[in-house]
């Protein structure tokens, strides 16, 4: 294993997912034979590497630690920042990971050459283990569409259109594509960015879709011509993580791991307002309010803060009290609220304006909570989350809706309302997207999608 400096390319021998290698910052440890996986940590200060032979923590000039007793083989390597933990799977595997950390790692029989993908704050991703989108019925093989096929690599994120009629995702493969989202259909390609897309989003009015990638650029692009309408923002200083459209369409905010969040002019791709600094760690989530005149941002530094779009300045925060990552986070539809989740298994509601936490810890997940969302009433919120599971929560209360909406058969990487509120869409680590009855936690199926059920 080489350790190298973090730049835009890829080397075509080592692949990190989420960002490329460029220039070699020291020597190769020694000893260390047929390297099958790597992974860095949140600070980026050491690089844990895995092989045939060892499990070795490197720090950028020397080796930390080697031979993790009782592993041989070692295929996969999973590191946790926030508590300096190391998991490794000698077989196959399937890595839920953060941007530059590695949350979680299961031993799953059956998957073949996993992917890993970051974390999604937007809460839109889909597809983690191959380069294939699948729509499937809540009930456990039952397929409600044929699978979306035409990436080349996994794909990172998934947005449906306003009227939800379209599906745009991003991938590792660099590309956007948008789909039909009854018949599965690819529409048309969108290629521009230099490296992985990261993070999709549409317009209010579904006439664009923005995107965020690894090559640390923002672009915009036309969904009835698959064309770049607009030039590329360009400021950020490392990966973009996400990137979401402002209520009335003429802004984009955009956050990254250079710790920043940058608002630009969706037409001219002028900076407006930016870089907001303040976070100690990486920006993981980003959203407008209702009205678009603040955004909440949700960072690996565990804190939780509000901004003015006008003026960049704190409008309140930081909002503390996870003990982990802040993987997502959300307005209430009246602006009033806002909701986060955490790798501290938990999900918290706050006052926008004072801060003080309004409810929670909303405990009843035993693994990270990878995306949270509010209902389009306000009523419910959402949670999808490395247990396998959906969750719906009184956002008054925070009492528990039903029981778990079980189905998943890997972490949960993403929960949307349907318009209506009647419907919740959740994406997961086993392939497949689900649909589920919010009234009843039983599973709904497209009215032009045909069932076939996997024997």
């Amino acid at each position: 294993m080489m350790i190298w400096h973090p730049s835009i390319s890829k080397s075509p021998t080592v692949d990190l997912g989420v960002n490329g290698l460029a220039s070699l910052a020291c020597h190769p440890p020694k000893d260390h034979l047929d390297v099958a996986s790597v992974t860095f940590p949140l600070d980026g200060q050491r690089i844990t590497s895995s092989s045939k032979d060892i499990v070795a923590e490197t720090g950028l000039l020397e080796v930390v630690d080697q031979h993790l007793p009782g592993h041989s083989n070692t295929e996969s390597i999973a590191s946790s920042p926030e508590d300096q933990r190391v998991a490794t799977s000698s077989n196959y595997s399937v890595v839920e990971t953060g941007l530059r950390e590695v949350v979680d790692q299961q031993h799953h029989p059956g998957y073949s050459n996993p992917k890993s993908i970051p974390l999604f704050p937007d809460g839109e991703g889909i597809d983690i283990s191959s380069g294939d989108l699948q729509v499937r019925d809540t009930h456990p093989g039952e397929l409600v569409s044929r699978p979306f096929e035409g990436h080349t690599n996994g794909v990172t994120s998934v947005v449906l259109s306003p009227d939800g009629l379209w599906v745009a995702s991003g991938s590792f493969d660099r590309t956007i594509r948008f789909w039909r989202e009854h018949s599965g259909k690819a529409v048309f390609t969108l290629e521009g960015h230099s490296d992985s897309v990261l993070s999709v989003a549409f317009s209010p009015d579904g006439k664009h879709i923005v995107s965020g990638s690894s090559d640390a650029t923002v672009r915009v692009w036309g969904t009835h011509s698959g064309k770049r309408v607009r030039r590329s923002f360009e400021g950020h200083s490392d990966i973009v993580t996400s990137v979401v459209f402002s209520p009335d369409g003429r802004r984009v905010a955009s956050g990254s791991l250079d710790r920043t969040i940058r608002v630009w002019d969706e037409r001219s791709g002028e900076l407006l307002l930016g870089p907001l600094e303040g976070h100690s760690g990486s920006v993981q989530s980003v959203a407008f309010s209702p009205d678009g005149k603040h955004i909440v941002s949700g960072s690996s530094d565990r804190t939780v803060r509000v901004w003015d779009t006008h003026s960049g300045e704190f409008v309140s925060g930081p909002f503390e009290g996870h003990t982990s990552v802040v993987t997502s986070v959300v307005f209430s539809p009246d602006g009033r609220w806002v909701a986060s989740g955490s790798s501290d298994h938990t999900i918290r509601v706050w006052d926008e304006c004072s801060g003080k936490a309004v409810l929670g810890p909303l405990k009843g997940h035993s693994g990270s909570v990878r995306s949270v969302v509010f209902s389009p009433d306000g009523m419910r919120i959402a949670s999808g989350s490395s247990d396998y599971k959906v969750r719906l929560w009184d956002a008054h209360s925070g009492a528990p809706v039903l029981q778990p909406f079980e189905g998943h058969s890997d972490v949960v990487t993403s929960v949307v309302f349907s318009p209506d509120g009647q419907k919740v869409v959740s994406g997961s680590f086993d392939r497949t997207i689900r649909v589920w009855d919010v009234g009843s936690g039983e599973a709904v199926l497209g009215p032009s999608l045909r069932a076939q059920r996997n024997h």
